[in-house]
């Protein structure tokens, strides 16, 4: 079983597009944990940006700074959960619709070499400058060695808004420490 940390399948999939181990989909959320409530904000904090403005703010400036960021629980083509501690990602909400492949462009798929062509090059750039690793650190700075799934009851396609401290990582990466976010109810259906 491959066990790797999100942050470094993002280390990874930043400096080399392509394969690698995925983090597994299970467990399902449910509740939060008693001990998730004290992530869980009441109130939507305002004047939200989106993933994408936030780092181009970030890149800049240059300098970490409190944000408030909103976007959609998940990881596109990437891993969205750390099963072994409370971190995933989320992505810019004009990103969470997967994107038809175009034919024209990828008429033989079978031969298609994603990491060499432009267009597939230049998908990928675009998607993982819309997403956003967030951390749920405690009051000590520590990330909890909990799946946030469990923690905060969170589900992939979840809308959240994340209050925090963000930077660009050395490889690119953006990173959101955050003590508290607020998840938005779904439309009932």
């Amino acid at each position: 079983m491959c066990r790797t940390t999100l942050a470094a399948a993002v280390t990874v999939l930043l400096s080399v597009s392509g394969g690698g181990c995925q983090v597994s989909s299970s467990p399902s959320a449910a509740t939060p944990e008693v001990e998730g409530q004290l992530y869980l904000l009441a109130d939507e904090p305002a004047d939200a940006r989106a993933v994408t403005e936030v780092r181009d703010a970030l890149a800049a400036s240059g300098t970490p700074d409190e944000v408030v960021i909103i976007g959609r629980v998940g990881g596109l083509s990437q891993p969205t959960w750390d099963p072994e501690q409370a971190a995933f990602m989320i992505a810019d909400l004009s990103l969470s619709e997967p994107e038809a492949e175009d034919s024209a462009t990828h008429p033989d798929a079978q031969v298609h070499d994603a990491d060499n062509c432009p267009f597939c090059r230049a998908k990928k750039k675009k998607e993982l400058a819309g997403l956003a690793l967030v951390q749920i650190v405690d009051g000590r700075g520590q990330v909890p060695a909990v799946d946030a799934r469990q923690l905060l009851g969170l589900s992939e396609g979840d809308t959240i808004v994340v209050a925090g401290r963000a930077h660009i990582d050395k490889l690119g990466a953006l990173v959101v420490r955050s003590s508290g976010i607020f998840v938005r109810p779904r439309a009932k259906e």
